[in-house]
């Protein structure tokens, strides 16, 4: 597995979709729980070195400016994603959707409102804070991504506090590369690094 240098990702989500992808340029993401537009972010290397285009969206005030693609502060649990989606003229193929806010219980309502049925996503990270006492969210938020179709690639990642999985749409991702992850969990992740 290949990593990108320097990534402020938390536990190299930008890599895994990197590589997933096969180092896709021009994709476009949608990432829900911003953050910072650059500490910790998922998405900054995607925009500045590979040219993706996206929008992010946090219930909080954040300074984008340093950023080209869309911001908009909204709350994640009440909003109209389709309606959005469709207003900012995002294919109905997106390569990544990030979801991640805090708490955990946010991050599964965001995850109902995601108009499944009209978009699909090539990369899904979902946050579920299961070491935070959020079992269920990680119950509940697989059960809704398998049942759509998405196929829980990595789980658990955060050692040895599992925080996030990662799934990949298997008609999406092409099979070979996928493959040899499947199923494993953080700690296997890592070495996949070394």
């Amino acid at each position: 597995m290949k990593l990108i240098p320097d990534s402020p990702s938390q536990a190299s989500q930008d890599s895994f979709v990197m590589n997933m992808l096969e180092w896709k340029k021009h994709g476009h993401y949608v990432e829900i729980g911003a953050y910072d537009p650059i500490e910790l972010s998922n998405t900054y290397i995607l925009e500045k070195q590979y040219g993706w285009k996206g929008i992010s969206f946090d219930i909080k005030e954040v300074d984008f400016s340093n950023r080209s693609n869309l911001f908009m502060q909204l709350d994640a649990t009440q909003s109209d994603y389709e309606d959005i989606f469709k207003k900012n003229n995002m294919p109905t193929t997106i390569d990544y959707l990030q979801l991640d806010i805090d708490p955990a219980p946010n991050t599964l309502a965001a995850l109902k409102r995601i108009p499944f049925d009209e978009y699909k996503f090539s990369v899904i990270t979902f946050e579920h804070d299961s070491y935070r006492g959020h079992e269920s969210v990680a119950v509940e938020s697989r059960k809704i991504l398998q049942d759509k179709g998405y196929k829980l690639l990595i789980k658990n990642v955060g050692n040895p506090d599992p925080y996030e999985d990662w799934y990949i749409h298997p008609e999406l991702i092409t099979k070979n590369i996928w493959e040899r992850y499947d199923g494993i969990e953080d700690i296997e992740w890592q070495r996949l690094y070394e």
